[in-house]
């Protein structure tokens, strides 16, 4: 299997979109510490997407399992960031 420079160039946008939005979100106004901390967990959880992606994009060979693997757990990372994206919003409307 061969991902191709498009494709990871597509992640790598995504992912960058979403580092800006949860540094905006960050500083747009005062949160409670357990906002705060959420955010930060979300914007670590991004970075480690990141860095996988960039791991990948680093290796030049990779087994199919390996490949399968790897793209697996970014695609995982990705569901997995937009639901603490998601929970974040509905903890925040109740307090508003």
């Amino acid at each position: 299997m061969k991902v191709s420079q498009d494709s990871l160039d597509s992640i790598t946008f995504e992912l960058k979109k979403e580092r800006k939005l949860i540094i905006e979100l960050t500083y747009e106004e005062t949160y409670r510490q357990n906002a705060k901390d959420f955010l930060r967990m979300m914007l670590e959880n991004n970075i480690e997407l990141e860095e996988e992606v960039h791991a990948l994009r680093a290796s030049p060979f990779h087994s199919y399992r390996t490949l399968n693997r790897q793209m697996g757990n970014i695609h995982m990372g990705f569901i997995q960031s937009f639901g603490f994206l998601i929970s974040f919003y509905e903890e925040y409307l109740k307090v508003m």
